[in-house]
């Protein structure tokens, strides 16, 4: 099997915040000019294409069992809940603040960042207040949710496209968590694309407390030397003032939300969409609403998790991503619906399409060329 390293620039630009968008590193399992389809395979938020998993056991799996020349890419913003030991903390907590927990605990000063951690645990202390948060140097990478990692992997299409002969037009989108829903973003972006998606846990609109979590008090919990503490990527967007030149508006929700109708086309795509009875982040109430709405724009295969569902092997809980078998949520769909089941001649570049997806106080703009360039932008009713 073939294994390809490629980056490519994004060919749009962060119309919302105005951000500098670096380079999109991807992984290509399998010749891309000789297999069947292309799958799309979309990290949760965590993931990485360098994972051992992924290199030595997931996508290999893909491939064979697919036929597909398998796709994964490291898009905006996938790190931002993991610390890595090239990604600095911008700030740790108020140092006043830090004292005085320090202090209130009559514990000894901590000398450097490890060191809090150290002497936390040797005293039984088992995690550090959220108001003590810490925050990542992700510069320039921040919360967009979702919109910008999904563009991502539009360019990542169209640098495929431009660089090898691709004859076969069967894509397959496959995500789990945060993946899932960049998945179907996608298909509201670039519908004539794809033909087949399998989509686990994913959200179904905007989660606004990840946007900015100071102003939410929130944060990820990690552990260190057995103590709990909190993490936050410094936030862009103001999710409180309306004034605030970054505020998270209607029309900013609107383009990432799923359960707007006229932003998907009618089609017969195969859409396999998993989740949980018991999931806290994406409620199944919420994912039942978006069921609703999307059965009638795909062929919608909704799986809903409960306890009597629980097998051990392809699924262990019904909470948050199920910790399905990413290798088993794939036979599971593709052993009931062949990937070939709605495969298309064309795509969005080779139909030059224009895409309007209407806001309460405007549009987003996504217009496709067959020589493999697009643009999106957005446009405020005049």
């Amino acid at each position: 099997m073939d294994l390809l390293y490629r980056t490519t620039q994004p060919q749009h630009t962060d119309v919302e915040n105005g951000v500098s968008l670096g380079e999109i590193y991807y992984e290509i399992y399998g010749n891309p000019e000789e297999c069947k389809g292309l799958l799309f395979y979309i990290f949760p938020m965590g993931g990485h294409t360098n994972q051992t998993y992924t290199r030595n056991a997931l996508m290999p799996y893909l491939h064979e069992k697919t036929g597909y020349c398998c796709v994964c890419a490291d898009y905006f913003g996938i790190n931002l809940k993991v610390p890595t030991k090239t990604k600095k903390f911008r700030r740790i907590p108020p140092l006043k603040e830090l004292i005085h927990f320090f202090q209130q605990h009559q514990l000894p000063m901590p000398s450097d960042f490890d060191d809090i951690f150290r002497i936390l645990s040797a005293h039984d202390i088992k995690k550090l207040p959220r108001h003590l948060m810490f925050l990542l140097e992700t510069d320039p990478d921040y919360q967009s949710f979702g919109l910008l990692s999904a563009l991502d992997y539009v360019s990542v299409f169209a640098d495929l496209h431009k660089s090898f002969n691709i004859k076969h037009k069967q894509v397959t989108l496959y995500g789990s968590s945060f993946g899932g829903y960049i998945a179907m973003l996608m298909a509201k972006l670039m519908p004539n694309s794809i033909s087949y998606i399998i989509e686990n846990s994913g959200f179904h609109e905007t989660n606004k407390a990840e946007l900015n979590f100071l102003q939410a008090n929130a944060g990820h919990t990690l552990k260190r030397d057995g103590v709990e503490y909190h993490i936050a990527p410094p936030p862009v967007w103001d999710t409180l003032d309306p004034q605030h030149p970054h505020f998270f508006d209607e029309n900013n929700a609107a383009i990432r939300d799923l359960k707007i109708a006229e932003h998907f086309i009618d089609s017969d795509i195969p859409l396999f969409s998993f989740h949980g009875e018991d999931d806290t982040l994406v409620s199944i109430k919420g994912k039942k609403h978006s069921w609703e709405i999307l059965k009638d724009k795909f062929d919608l295969h909704a799986v809903h998790i409960k306890e009597e569902d629980i097998d051990g092997r392809l699924f262990k809980t019904t909470a948050h991503g199920l910790e399905a078998s990413l290798k088993g949520l794939l036979d599971y769909a593709v052993d009931r619906v062949p990937l070939d089941t709605a495969v298309k001649d064309h795509n969005d570049f080779t139909l030059q399409v224009k895409r309007e997806l209407k806001t309460p106080s405007g549009a987003f703009k996504i217009a496709f060329s067959d020589d493999y360039t697009y643009s999106f932008e957005y446009q405020a009713d005049s």
